[in-house]
């Protein structure tokens, strides 16, 4: 399940803060390369991750980006026009232009942050050994879909929808992984009708209006009728942290 985040102009402040002690004119390698934008996106990605999971440090290690419940965590992150679909892919890029690279973390969280910076997606995570095993090898110069090539480095790929919904990383206080079904809940909130949808508004304004609770955090909530790939019945979160602290009654609210 892709989450969807709206991106505050307060993160986008902290990733524009820690790229400004960088130096672009440095040889060594980096993870982002060279380009300035490329590392604000990739900041970006990191923040919007470090946020849903409440972890509160960055290592910026070269191999892995944050830990989180002891688990090192690398987040890739690129840019996008439109929101993915499931069948997009996720990509790994080699920097040993003669081989596949494979950096020192547990996992990989995959991101995309659209090209005016107000939205991003969390599209799931991997093992990254799973992620080798799964994917696709690509050669520098081989085209992994018609009319797109990697011309730079090698690069191993994998379709969003086989990744794992970020929401199964989520922990309880207990350290025991929270799945979003019927046995483990994640979370409690309330979404009720949208009073100020009309028939028209098939796409522009939200199905249901509310709040929800996740990790002792309240934020507001929208969700939108859809059907899964499968053509199942769903709703689409979405979920932003709320400006000024509001805290319904947790009894009025639903687990989930």
């Amino acid at each position: 399940m892709i989450i969807e985040i709206n991106i505050s102009k307060e993160l986008i402040n902290r990733a524009e803060e820690r790229i400004n002690s960088l130096n672009f004119n440095r040889t060594e390698m980096s993870k982002f390369g060279s380009d300035k934008k490329r590392t604000l996106i990739g900041y970006i990605g990191e923040y919007m991750v470090m946020d849903f999971l409440d972890v509160k440090n960055e290592i910026d290690d070269f191999d892995y980006d944050i830990i989180y419940n002891d688990l090192k965590i690398e987040i890739k992150t690129i840019s996008c026009k439109f929101k993915p679909f499931s069948h997009y892919l996720c990509a790994v890029n080699s920097h040993d232009l003669h081989k596949m690279h494979k950096q020192n973390a547990d996992y990989y969280i995959f991101t995309r942050i659209i090209n005016d910076l107000s939205k991003g997606w969390i599209l799931g995570f991997i093992k990254c050994t799973d992620f080798f095993k799964m994917g696709r090898f690509n050669k520098k110069g081989s085209d992994i879909v018609s009319g797109i090539t990697f011309s730079k480095a090698n690069a191993t790929t994998l379709p969003i929808y086989k990744l794992d919904s970020i929401k199964k990383i989520l922990k309880t206080k207990k350290g025991e992984v929270m799945q979003y079904d019927n046995n483990n809940k994640v979370g409690f909130g309330k979404l009720e009708k949208n009073p100020d949808k009309t028939p028209e508004d098939t796409k522009n304004k939200p199905d249901l209006k509310g709040w929800v609770n996740m990790q002792e955090k309240f934020y507001n909530a929208a969700a939108w009728f859809k059907k899964d790939d499968d053509g199942k019945p769903c709703y689409q979160l979405t979920i932003e942290k709320q400006q000024k602290k509001k805290e319904p009654n947790n009894n009025d609210g639903m687990p989930f």
